[in-house]
């Protein structure tokens, strides 16, 4: 979202940060992943990998190979655009969740750092000397040419993520939604700005991979690789995300494209809500 279009109300979030910090758990989301599946397990929950919803219709699902699984209530996590469109058929509502502006994407670089870097935090940030040509650029659908760069060293925290005496870096750069042309350039121009900045990464790299636009769409069907679903652009944003109940009997929407909003402590906000609402319909 863009700092000149948000509402300041989103200043809470600097506000609890550097007032309160940030919680990680050791062995980073992987644990929380794994508590998760150890908490689902021990309640009863089976819990299936690798099976694609081909469709949803009020009280069943229907699975690739032609399986249909019959469930009075049905949580959906995935993007409310690929949800209403492809797995719901409903037209009216895949144009209700397009009449709110996508979210940004983001372009990033996973790398192995050989080395430590001074100084360095478990999340850092470098921005760019002109937000307002940055967010000009992703405005008009163009990457930033001196962009902010986000990265996340959680071996700064957690030795663990990363070989004895190096550094797992988590590279972030805000791009617009959709294909990025030439990534390895666009990596190369990252690296390049970061080193800029003080800190040189390019003779220190053991290995990289980057994540695109394109990649994002691909794993988690988000629409363009639009990260958070709709933007928080303009003062009414938060209030025209896709609901977490829909117009389908029995089915419910979580994640970052649906109310409250993306990002973690918000994802889990959109399950405890949903998980209330179901109990309170039983």
């Amino acid at each position: 979202s863009s700092p000149y279009r948000a509402p300041a109300t989103l200043a809470c979030i600097a506000h609890v940060e550097s007032a309160y910090g940030c919680w990680y758990p050791m062995g980073g989301m992987a644990a929380l992943r794994d508590a998760l599946v150890r908490a689902a397990h021990a309640v009863g929950v089976e819990l299936r990998y690798g099976v694609d919803v081909t469709s949803i219709r009020p009280g069943v699902v229907a699975a690739a190979g032609g399986e249909e699984l019959g469930a009075p209530h049905v949580v959906a996590n995935v993007d409310a655009v690929h949800l209403y469109r492809d797995l719901v058929g409903d037209e009216r509502m895949t144009r209700r969740v397009r009449r709110a502006e996508p979210s940004g994407s983001g372009f990033v670089i996973l790398a192995g750092v050989r080395g430590t870097t001074p100084g360095l935090g478990h999340h850092n940030v470098w921005f760019s000397p002109s937000y307002a040509a940055e967010y000009d650029a992703l405005d008009h659908g163009r990457a930033a040419h001196d962009p902010t760069i986000y990265a996340c060293v959680s071996s700064v925290t957690d030795p663990a993520r990363a070989p004895a005496g190096d550094e797992n870096w988590f590279l972030l750069v805000n791009v617009p939604p959709g294909p990025l042309r030439a990534p390895d350039a666009y990596a190369e121009l990252v690296l390049a700005r970061l080193a800029a900045r003080g800190v040189e990464l390019r003779h220190r790299l053991a290995f990289t991979e980057l994540i695109t636009p394109t990649d994002l769409q691909a794993r988690y069907r988000a629409e363009g690789g639009a990260i958070y679903g709709t933007s928080s652009n303009g003062r009414r944003a938060a209030f025209v995300r896709p609901a977490n109940r829909s117009p389908v009997p029995g089915l419910y929407l979580v994640g970052g494209s649906s109310h409250p909003g993306g990002g973690l402590p918000l994802v889990a906000t959109s399950g405890r809500i949903v998980a209330d609402l179901i109990l309170g319909a039983s």
